[in-house]
C-alpha cells in the first residue's frame, strides 16, 4: 500500500520528468544548443559542468546537467563567449535512500551559472564556470577526458 509520502514522491518525480521532456522537445538540453547563444555550446558546457560542479553547498558532489533551460550571452568576442546558463541537475545517487530510512541521499534541482568559453581553431573549449566546483583531476564517473570539452565551432 502506498503511503501519502510515497504518492507525493512519485507525483513530483512525474512532474519533473514532464518538465524535462518539455525542455528537450523545445531544443534545450545538454546535447542541444544553449538558447539565445551560438550553436554548439551545449555539449561542452554540460560536460564541463558534469566534471567539475558541486551543488547544494558541496553536499551534491557528482551532479549531472539534465537539461539546459535558458541562456543569455553576456560577451561575444573573437576570442571567447561568456554565457549565463539556466539548467536542471540531478546526481547519480538520487534514488538511493539512507539505511535509516526515508531520507534521500542524492540531490536534484535548478541552477544558473556563468561559463567562459574560449573560441579555438578547433572549436569551443570551456575555460571556467561560476559557482562551487571540485578540484577533481582526471575523469569523472562517465569517463570523459579533458579532450571531451572541445566541440567544433560552427
Amino acid at each position: 500500500m502506498l503511503t501519502c509520502v510515497s504518492r507525493l514522491r512519485r507525483g513530483l518525480g512525474a512532474l519533473l520528468g514532464l518538465g524535462l521532456l518539455a525542455g528537450c522537445i523545445n531544443g534545450a538540453g545538454p546535447a542541444g544548443d544553449v538558447p539565445n547563444a551560438p550553436p554548439g555550446l551545449g555539449l561542452p558546457i554540460a560536460r564541463y559542468y558534469d566534471r567539475w560542479a558541486l551543488e547544494e553547498n558541496g553536499r551534491c558532489r557528482w551532479p549531472s546537467m539534465l537539461a539546459i533551460t535558458a541562456g543569455q550571452v553576456i560577451e561575444d568576442t573573437p576570442e571567447r563567449i561568456v554565457v549565463v546558463v539556466g539548467y536542471t541537475y540531478r546526481d547519480f545517487d538520487y534514488e538511493r535512500e539512507s539505511p535509516i530510512g526515508g531520507i534521500r541521499l542524492g540531490c536534484q534541482g535548478f541552477g544558473n551559472r556563468r561559463f567562459v568559453v574560449d573560441k579555438t581553431g578547433e572549436g569551443y573549449r570551456v575555460a571556467r564556470m561560476s559557482g562551487p566546483s571540485a578540484g577533481r583531476q582526471g575523469t569523472n564517473v562517465q569517463g570523459l577526458s579533458t579532450r571531451d570539452e572541445l566541440a567544433p565551432a560552427p
